[in-house]
């Protein structure tokens, strides 16, 4: 730990109120591997035991003193996936981050009883410590050569086989712990495209309306399809085609009432449709993209239904949501992952998953994979009697569901996990934490792109490759660097 941060806590003593935390119980909010220390003066504690309970628990410097503001009761966990642990009267903490390194550190109490701490001792360590499962990280986060785009937040992130397009994208961000800046300005019309191969940039040409990465795109061949809004009206909504190729945009008209969709690709069309019934059912419909013609699916036969999402695999359309209940998570029970196949012009039901998580999102070979991490039991209230997982493998060629395989940290609630790859496809949710080699079936850590974790960013996979562009820091300054990682 370096001098900084000592001085933080040898200028006066830390003072850790551990009798609170066999009074408070919620729900843990997140998992992470190791303890953050933020420039705001917090020390965040995601897993300690304290005698035979765990807790996650958050600090904050106050008064000349450092008081825990809150400890939230959570499941009992592996030890290997421990951040810290408190026995005789000293807090031992295997792993801080703090400031782009990271340190162990221990806290011993001066006046028991009343739990007062000082740091007694502290190392700078190369890495936190691995849990058992998870490999080293693989490769590294590069910054591109200079964009020739202004500073924005949510700009959209799309692939064309040789070049990733940036498009789009406004002056608004909304801080975790601050109020939100409101976009003064429309979003932007203008974008590059930055080629991977070269790092070099081009600018494109200008779209008929500016987006954001919210509103969903896609791509088809060398083709991106991107949902935009032509002026201020809600009916004024468009489905835009930038053609890389020919470096031009159009614009085609939506069916009905779009208000609420987003689009997918649907090999060689496009699919319009809700991600949730919650607000009445809509119909969903595939794009020709040849004939520029809509074409109404019949309803799946899923029912009501949200978490919708759709997923092409060869000529086939699947579709993967959660039955809309009065309470999903209620005394009914959990509502779990179903499927539905769109194949000959027919919908076909499928078995539904154990899984309580997201629609698979990662190709490799015949399987669809949801590489989630973590677990879900339901609670107090309403418990399930187990920690249903989030993750589960869809296999299309035997129609059946599988467990992740050699999922680390089974059974632990709200552990954050960044994606996977195969030899065909990537998927990129976050960095600094584990994701799936689907070629191998094991688990490598995501290079954290950022050591100051309060900035957001335009995140995604882009073919082989992640990539991230601007964003906005904590302090609501807006970037426009651009990175990007190959696994």
């Amino acid at each position: 730990m370096n001098v900084t941060l000592q001085s933080y806590f040898l200028k006066s003593a830390a003072v850790f109120f551990l009798g609170v935390l066999g009074s408070v119980t919620a729900f843990a909010q997140g998992f992470r591997t190791e303890a953050t220390y933020s420039p705001n003066f917090s020390l965040a504690i995601p897993a300690i035991k304290v005698a035979d309970k765990y807790y996650e628990a958050r600090l904050f410097y106050q008064d000349s003193s450092w008081v825990l503001a809150s400890a939230i009761n959570i499941s009992p966990i592996d030890d290997n996936y421990l951040t810290g642990s408190y026995q005789n009267d000293v807090l031992d903490l295997a792993c801080v981050n703090f400031n782009g390194g990271v340190y162990s550190a221990k806290l011993a109490s001066t006046m028991p009883g009343k739990y007062a701490f000082t740091l007694v001792s502290s190392t700078k360590l190369t890495s936190c410590p691995l849990p058992p499962g998870i490999g080293p990280a693989r490769g590294k986060w590069v910054r591109t050569a200079e964009s020739p785009l202004s500073a924005r937040n949510d700009a959209v992130l799309a692939w064309t086989g040789k070049e990733i397009v940036v498009f789009g994208g406004w002056k608004f961000f909304c801080s975790p712990v601050a109020s939100c800046i409101s976009p003064s300005d429309p979003p932007f019309t203008d974008g590059a495209a930055y080629n991977p191969l070269t790092d070099s940039w081009r600018k494109i040409a200008d779209a008929p309306a500016g987006t954001t990465s919210g509103n969903g795109n896609a791509t088809v061949g060398s083709d991106v399809f991107i949902l935009a809004r032509i002026d201020s009206t809600e009916s004024s909504r468009r489905l835009l085609r930038y053609r890389s190729s020919q470096d031009q945009w159009d614009a085609f008209e939506l069916p009905g009432n779009t208000l609420r969709m987003t689009i997918a690709a649907a090999g060689n069309g496009i699919i319009l449709y809700d991600r949730t019934d919650e607000n009445g059912s809509t119909p969903d419909w595939l794009f020709n993209t040849t004939t520029a013609q809509w074409t109404q699916l019949p309803d799946d036969p899923l029912g009501p239904s949200f978490s919708r999402q759709y997923v092409t695999f060869g000529d086939d359309l699947y579709l993967f949501a959660k039955a809309l209940t009065a309470s999903p998570g209620g005394a009914s029970g959990p509502s779990y992952l179903r499927a539905a196949r769109w194949r000959g012009q027919q919908w076909k039901l499928l078995p539904a998953a154990d899984s309580i998580g997201s629609a698979p999102d990662l190709i490799a070979g015949q399987r669809l994979i949801a590489p989630i991490l973590g677990c879900a039991d339901g609670g107090r209230t309403n418990g399930y009697g187990r920690c249903i997982p989030y993750g589960a493998v869809f296999d299309t060629a035997t129609d059946t569901w599988q467990a992740l395989p050699n999922a680390p940290g089974r059974g632990i609630k709200y552990f954050e996990s960044s994606g996977g790859f195969s030899d065909s496809d990537l998927t990129l949710r976050m960095t600094g934490r584990p994701a799936l080699d689907a070629m191998t079936n094991e688990w490598f850590l995501v290079p954290l792109l950022d050591a100051d974790r309060n900035t957001q960013r335009s995140l995604r996979a882009t073919g082989p490759y992640g990539f991230a562009f601007g964003g906005a820091s904590s302090t609501g300054e807006f970037l426009k660097d651009a990175w990007i990682w190959k696994p």
